[in-house]
């Protein structure tokens, strides 16, 4: 009961905050310079709860905590692009192989339960620094902005215009991943 009291006033907390419980990072490209920033803002959602956070576990991050059930993963696939490809956001490798594609070739049963541990966090990092260039979706949405569909043997891409509905700001990003992490 400790943890569901310490997350839902953490919560209230960030959404009354005028700032963001980390300042927006400047450089979010390359990829790696926005996962830190996401890492950063994990553990400072999750101070004071036990927990642990292991990069690269199958997705770039995977979070481990305590909860009022016993405990909980959650997993963050972080994606920033910079026009690597034009219109495009590459996932898996050129050969049309790796986690995230196993992640979005799965049936909608399998869906409904992967969408309540996974989220892809997207960066546009062609926008500028306190812009809504930001998202935070599931798999479901995930796979519904993807160029064409997604198979194996081919490099799969998601669409940077079917992305552009979702973006956000930095302060709206880090109250979208408290809700995902803590609820």
């Amino acid at each position: 009961m400790y943890e569901e009291v310490e997350a839902s006033s953490l919560i209230a907390k960030l959404q009354g905050m005028n700032d963001p419980i980390v300042p927006e990072p400047s450089a979010v490209y390359p990829e790696s310079a926005f996962e830190a920033a996401i890492t950063e803002v994990v553990r400072a959602l999750l101070d004071g709860i036990d927990h642990a956070v292991v990069p690269r576990f199958g997705l770039d991050i995977a979070v481990f905590r305590k909860s009022a059930e016993g405990s909980r993963v959650s997993l963050i696939e972080v994606k920033s692009f910079n026009d690597q490809r034009q219109g495009g956001i590459g996932f898996g490798n050129g050969r049309g192989e790796g986690p995230q594609v196993d992640l979005l070739l799965c049936n909608s049963d399998q869906m409904n339960i992967i969408n309540k541990h996974i989220r892809w966090a997207f960066v546009n990092a062609r926008l500028p620094h306190r812009s809504s260039r930001y998202a935070l979706i599931n798999s479901s949405q995930a796979l519904r902005i993807v160029m064409g569909e997604v198979k194996k043997g081919k490099q799969n891409n998601f669409s940077v215009i079917r992305l552009a509905p979702h973006l956000t700001s930095w302060q709206v990003f880090c109250e979208e991943l408290s809700n995902f992490l803590l609820n």
